[in-house]
């Protein structure tokens, strides 16, 4: 009998998969938790689709003169418009940065909500969009204003 047991081995420099290990701050990991519960996924699943679609389609990186600290969580007054395109509403800022001290900056805004339905629309925005945000003169809407 084999005195080796388990799977076989795999050519010289091919692998079966990759292992990353990843750390979370514990308030991080309790809104995981959250997200799990909701989703019936794995940690790891999360992980692993949020890393693949960070790599399949990843953000617009902007320099901005507004800090992380500034923006994110924030609430947004927005109205963007392009010929073939147009949304208003109140949002909030969804910010994250890298170490170049970029940042990515998201408007997240729920459209609609009903007790069975919430339809939540994302707007990236890229360096020019993003150099027009500026305080909103209504503060209470909202501190920031985003106008095109």
């Amino acid at each position: 009998m084999n005195k080796k047991m388990g799977r076989p081995p795999l050519p010289k420099g091919k692998a079966r998969s990759v292992q990353v290990g990843v750390r979370f701050t514990p308030e991080d990991d309790k809104a995981i938790e959250k997200a799990l519960t909701k989703s019936g996924q794995t940690k790891a699943d999360l992980v692993r689709d949020a890393a693949v679609a960070e790599a399949r389609k990843p953000p617009p990186w902007v320099r901005s003169k507004w800090t992380y600290e500034d923006l994110n969580g924030k609430k947004v007054q927005f109205k963007l418009n392009s010929p073939r395109f147009q949304a208003k509403g109140v949002g909030e800022f969804l910010v994250r940065r890298n170490p170049r001290g970029e940042l990515a900056i998201e408007i997240c805004a729920i459209v609609s909500a009903t007790p069975y339905e919430v339809t939540e629309h994302r707007y990236w925005l890229g360096q020019e969009i993003a150099n027009k945000i500026e305080i909103n003169s209504t503060p209470n809407v909202a501190p920031f204003r985003l106008l095109m």
